[in-house]
This record gives C-alpha cells, structure tokens and sequence, in this order.
C-alpha cells in the first residue's frame, strides 16, 4: 500500500534547468543548475542573497514521488542561515536528466528564474549550492528513471518492448555526457 504524504511546503515548479562544473567544487562534475520563478516569494529571495555572504548553511531534504510518477519533488528545509522550507517540483517528461545529475552527483545550485531565462542571461550572484545526501531513494530512482527514459523512447515510435530493451543503453550514453568533470586544478 502506498502511503499518502502532505507536503508542509510550498511547492515551487522548476521553470528551468542547465548545468555547470567548476574546479573545487563536487570534484569538478556538472552540476545542476536549478531555476524557480522566486517573485512572490521574498524569504526564497533573502535566502539566497544571504547564502551568498555565508560559507555555509544547514539545509535538510527529502524526495517525494507523485502518484504514476508524473513529477519528482525534492523539499528542502534550510535551518540556516535562513530559516525557510519550500519545494522544487521537476516534470519528469522534461526533468528527468536534472533530477538524475541531482541524485548521482548529491547537488544542485539553486537560483531564481523564469521560464525562458538561460543561466548565461540571468543574474545569478545569488544562487546557492545545496548538497543532497544519499538518503536511499538513489534505488527507487532507478525504477523511474528506466520507466521515464522507455517512455521517451516510445514517443519516437519504438514498440514498448523495444523501448523497454533500450532505455538501460539511452540512460548510459546520457549520463556519460552529463558525467563530465573539470581537470583538477593545479
């Protein structure tokens, strides 16, 4: 029986999504790049002006998994330096590679945008980089991710067998563009 689970947040829809690597940071991998339309939201605001000014923060966070699996949510619960919870909705039909960089490389940088903005145009001073622990839904993961990827590949006219039979191989070429790193520096 599957449990049902509120979500004591606001639910905040991902508008956009890149990625970046820099020496020094998680080893140099890519890195997620996570945007969300933050205008009515001023404490989102503050947190990430205030980030930019900290070393470091305390920030909890846990994954949640919508019903037929249409959307993966990722609440987060920052402690400090500003006390302030909400979460980041990712439509699997577009998301999925997002949420897999997140999930194998235990991070994202999170900033304020909206849809249509590009990291490149966007004033992103204030961003902040929030680590997410392994927390066991990396198994579970897995499960979706094949499922999202077969049914991707059906959208190009592939039978179900066949696109079942090729996502494990669509999933691995993806991530060995995504699995990028920066040279160490020297």
């Amino acid at each position: 029986m599957k449990r049902v689970l509120r979500i004591n947040a606001r639910v905040l829809p991902v508008t956009e999504a890149t990625g970046i690597a820099g020496v020094g940071i998680a080893g140099g991998h890519l890195i997620p790049v996570v945007m969300a339309d933050l205008t009515d939201h001023p404490d989102i605001q503050e947190l990430l002006r205030v980030h930019g000014h900290v070393e470091s923060g305390d920030c909890a966070s846990s994954w949640i998994v919508t019903a037929g699996a249409r959307q993966v949510i990722l609440k987060l619960e920052f402690i400090r330096p500003v006390e302030v919870a909400f979460a980041l909705a990712f439509d699997m039909s577009t998301s999925a590679p997002i949420v897999d960089s997140i999930v194998n490389h235990n991070a994202l940088y999170f900033v304020h945008g909206l849809r249509g903005d590009k990291y490149l145009t966007i004033d992103s001073r204030d961003k902040v980089l929030i680590n997410v622990p392994e927390m066991g839904f990396e198994l579970y993961w897995e499960g979706i991710f094949l499922k999202q990827a077969a049914s991707d590949i059906r959208k190009r006219g592939v039978s179900r067998k066949q696109a079942r039979a090729m996502a494990p191989e669509f999933i691995e070429q993806l991530r060995s563009l995504v699995n990028i790193q920066m040279p160490p520096a020297r």
